[in-house]
C-alpha cells in the first residue's frame, strides 16, 4: 500500500499531521546523526496568488527555527522552485556560520536558486525522483520571464552577424533592440556571473573540501577548475533548454559532481519518504505555503482564507452535533462575492436550493471574477470543532 493510502484511511490530518511530520524529521536526524531543519514551499496547486519563491521574508524565520537546534553538523530538507540568488546565499551563509559540516537533502525538488543552496553543502542528497535544475539567472521584462544567459548570447549572435554584414544591421531586430538598454545587459551579465561565482566558490570551498585521489588530496587548482565547470555547464541555457529542466542524479553526476542517494538506505530512504509525502498532504489539505521547521517547532506561512465568523461558529455548534449536512456562507477575497457551500457527513443528502456541492478539488470558481475560493481550510476547521468527518468524497448531485 502506498503511503498517501496508507495515511489517509488512518485519517490523519490538522495537528496530527504536525506530530507525524516531526516525528519523522526527528527520525531523519537520528539516522543522519545531525540536527535536522526543513525550509520547504508548496510548488504546485495554488489556490491563490502567493510567494512561494526564496525572498527575504524567508530570513528571519529561517534564522529563528536554526536559533532552537545545536551542534556541528546539519542536515537540511530543502524544496523550493527558487527565488532570489541574493537570499538563498545568505541562507547557506547562516547555516555555515552555525555549523561545520551542513548537508542538503532533497526528497523532491529543488531549482533554480534552490540547487545554487544545495551546490553550498559539503554532501547532497538525492532519490532516483528527487532533481534540482540549471542555474542560469532569470530576468522578468514586460512580464514575461527569460534566460539571462540566452539574452546575453542572443545579443552576441546579433553583434557576430554585423561585424559579417560589414556593420549592417537586420531591422528585423529593431524592436527587440530598442526595448533592451546598456543597463539591462548588464544587469543580465552581473545575474549570470552572481550565480557562476557562487556555485564555483561553494564548491571549491564545501562541496570538494574532502575530496582525495588515489588516497591523496585532490589540488586547490583542480578543485576550482572541476568548480568553474560545473557552474559554466549548469548555467548555459543552450545546454539545457528550458529553466524548469530537470537534472537528476545521473545528469549531476555526468557533470562530475558526487551526489548521494538516500534510497540505498532503506530505513532514511522510509523516513525521508513518510515526510515527504505528509509534508505534501500539509501542503495540499489546508492553507498552508511554506514551512520552516525541526523537529520540535515549526512555522508555517498560511493563505488569507476565509474562515467561520463567530456568529456562524457558534449557531452551527449545538446544530452539527449530529446534522447529515452542513451549510457554509464563503467570501471571496478577490471581490467581495458571497457562495453558499454544502458539506455533507451522512450519503443521499439533498442539495439545498442555492448551495454547490463540495468539489473534489476543494476549491470552487468566485461567481463573480472567477477566482479560486479554497474551502479545505473550512473544511478542515467544521471537522475540527464537531469532531466528525465528512464524507470522502462528497456526493456530485
Amino acid at each position: 500500500m502506498g503511503l498517501f493510502k496508507e495515511y489517509i484511511e488512518a485519517g490523519i490530518n490538522g495537528p496530527q499531521l504536525d506530530i507525524a511530520r516531526r516525528a519523522q524529521l526527528k527520525r531523519i536526524g537520528e539516522l543522519r546523526q545531525s540536527a535536522v531543519v526543513t525550509y520547504a514551499a508548496r510548488i504546485a496547486s495554488l489556490p491563490q496568488q502567493v510567494d512561494i519563491s526564496v525572498s527575504y521574508d524567508d530570513i528571519l524565520p529561517f534564522k529563528d527555527v536554526l536559533d532552537g537546534i545545536t551542534g556541528e553538523r546539519v542536515t537540511v530538507l530543502l524544496e523550493t522552485p527558487g527565488g532570489s540568488g541574493e537570499v538563498g546565499r545568505d541562507m547557506v551563509e547562516l547555516l555555515h556560520e552555525r555549523f561545520k559540516h551542513v548537508t542538503f537533502l532533497v526528497p523532491g525538488m529543488a531549482k533554480s536558486t534552490g540547487t545554487i543552496m544545495c551546490l553550498g553543502g559539503h554532501e547532497i542528497l538525492m532519490g532516483p525522483t528527487s532533481s534540482l535544475g540549471p542555474i542560469d539567472a532569470q530576468l522578468l521584462q514586460d512580464g514575461k520571464r527569460f534566460s539571462a544567459d540566452a539574452l546575453l548570447e542572443g545579443f552576441k549572435s546579433i553583434k557576430e552577424e554585423v561585424e559579417k554584414a560589414n556593420g549592417q544591421l537586420n531591422s528585423a531586430y529593431i524592436p527587440m533592440l530598442q526595448r533592451i538598454s546598456p543597463g539591462e545587459l548588464q544587469n543580465a551579465q552581473n545575474a549570470l556571473e552572481f550565480a557562476r561565482a557562487t556555485v564555483a566558490d561553494w564548491l571549491a570551498k564545501y562541496k570538494f573540501s574532502d575530496w582525495t585521489k588515489d588516497g591523496l588530496p585532490v589540488s586547490d587548482d583542480k578543485k576550482r577548475d572541476r568548480a568553474r565547470h560545473i557552474a559554466d555547464e549548469l548555467a548555459k541555457q543552450s545546454k539545457w533548454y528550458s529553466h524548469g529542466r530537470s537534472l537528476r542524479i545521473p545528469d549531476l553526476e555526468r557533470l562530475g559532481l558526487k551526489i548521494d542517494d538516500f534510497s540505498k538506505n532503506a530505513e532514511l530512504n522510509d523516513a525521508v519518504m513518510r515526510y515527504h509525502v505528509l509534508l505534501r498532504m500539509t501542503f495540499e489539505g489546508g492553507a498552508v505555503y511554506k514551512i520552516y521547521e525541526t523537529p520540535d517547532a515549526t512555522i508555517a506561512k498560511r493563505f488569507q482564507v476565509p474562515a467561520l465568523n463567530p456568529e456562524q461558529a457558534a449557531n452551527l455548534f449545538g446544530a452539527m452535533q449530529a446534522a447529515p449536512t452542513v451549510q457554509v456562507e464563503v467570501t471571496c477575497t478577490q471581490c467581495g462575492a458571497k457562495s453558499n457551500v454544502q458539506l455533507d457527513f451522512a450519503p443521499e443528502q439533498p442539495l439545498q436550493p442555492g448551495s454547490v456541492r463540495y468539489p473534489d478539488q476543494g476549491t470552487i470558481p468566485c461567481p463573480r471574477c472567477k477566482s479560486p475560493i479554497p474551502l479545505v481550510p473550512i473544511r478542515a476547521d467544521i471537522e475540527n470543532r464537531f469532531g466528525r468527518k465528512a464524507l470522502t468524497p462528497q456526493p456530485k448531485n
